[in-house]
């Protein structure tokens, strides 16, 4: 079993994105830093090959409280002003924000796939999905094992909820991971995700402009 939980290198202090992913205005991608050791003792965190990735998922209602009036959508943050940052609402399928954040980063790895295909991501990339939504970090380090041994059932023998959405994203994992990728997911607190947010909020927007 792989491990996917993305561990952050060792530091004092707290260890957040703040203090582990590295923004660089206009760049492509946001780095993870990694722990770099002095020849003669110390260390330091300074870039590393690793990607981070932010995604959210949201879910806006009009002020009519009817599902049909609620419109769901997708961010994905690459980095600030990055080529690659997404803004897309979910079209499809019931509008809840636990299948946004899951479509969220869903987007995140296909872009993934794209740029790898287009030669400008190596194999022995390492990429971090940052979200703050635990249904779908635990989702996919955790429950996903035991739902696959199941035969993609639930613990007690019944259905699992958004089954499509976590096998399409567990299905991008292992292709990924297939080509020599690592791919690890890190469960953050909101505050640390508002970017991903914005976007996803943006992309709930586009899909009903009444929704601004």
């Amino acid at each position: 079993m792989v491990d996917r939980v993305y561990h952050p290198p060792k530091r004092r202090g707290e260890r957040t994105p703040a203090t582990v992913v590295s923004h660089r205005e206009g760049a492509e991608f946001s780095l993870l830093r990694q722990r770099r050791y002095f020849p003669n003792g110390g260390s330091y965190l300074g870039a590393g090959p690793g990607i981070a990735i932010f995604v959210d998922g949201s879910c806006l209602s009009n002020g009519r409280h009817n599902s049909r009036d609620v419109r769901a959508g997708m961010g994905v943050y690459f980095g600030p002003n990055s080529i690659h940052n997404l803004s897309e609402p979910l079209l499809e399928g019931p509008q809840t924000s636990n299948r946004a954040e899951l479509q969220a980063a869903i987007l995140a790895l296909r872009k993934v796939q794209r740029l790898f295909c287009l030669g400008d991501l190596t194999p022995k990339q390492h990429i971090a999905i940052i979200a703050d939504s635990a249904y779908v970090v635990n989702g996919m380090t955790d429950w996903v094992y035991g739902w696959r041994k199941n035969g993609w059932r639930a613990a007690d023998g019944g259905p699992i909820r958004n089954e499509a959405d976590f096998k399409k994203l567990d299905n991008l994992v292992r292709t990924l991971e297939g080509l020599g990728m690592t791919i690890r997911f890190w469960r953050v607190d909101r505050e640390h995700n508002q970017d991903a947010d914005e976007l996803a909020k943006e992309g709930a927007m586009k899909g009903d402009p009444s929704f601004g």
